[in-house]
């Protein structure tokens, strides 16, 4: 039997946990990264012929250089801290990691799938 991940290839989106939270002022983030958790379901039928894999990664509010340009960082990584279960903000290593997952042959049953890696702030 041939692995599915032995040919083709693999594409990783990344979507946001804003979708499912939908956080009030953010309608055309929210709007446009919900259309990426439907083109990654959409593509990996499509794609599923040619041995591709299609999945999304949806983060939490991750700490990075963009997020800090915010006026009100500091504010809200606390208050999404405080409502996150694991307690804190996430660190790009966390995204990262969830990646390297998704590419490795450790993930060949997954194809179409919204990752959602937000410490449980969803």
């Amino acid at each position: 039997m041939e692995s599915f991940g032995t040919s083709g290839g693999n594409i990783i989106n990344i979507g946001s946990a804003a979708t499912s939270s939908t956080p009030p002022g953010y309608s055309t983030y929210v709007a446009t990264k919900s259309a990426v958790n439907g083109i990654t379901r959409v593509l990996a039928k499509e794609l599923a012929g040619k041995k591709v894999r299609v999945n999304c990664i949806n983060p939490g509010f991750v700490e990075t250089e963009g997020a800090k340009t915010t006026g009100n960082f500091e504010q809200i990584a606390n208050a999404v801290a405080s409502l996150t279960p694991l307690g804190r903000v996430g660190q790009p290593e966390d995204i990262g990691s969830v990646a390297v997952f998704l590419a490795s042959e450790d993930s060949l049953w997954l194809t179409g799938e919204l990752i959602y890696a937000s410490g449980g702030f969803r």
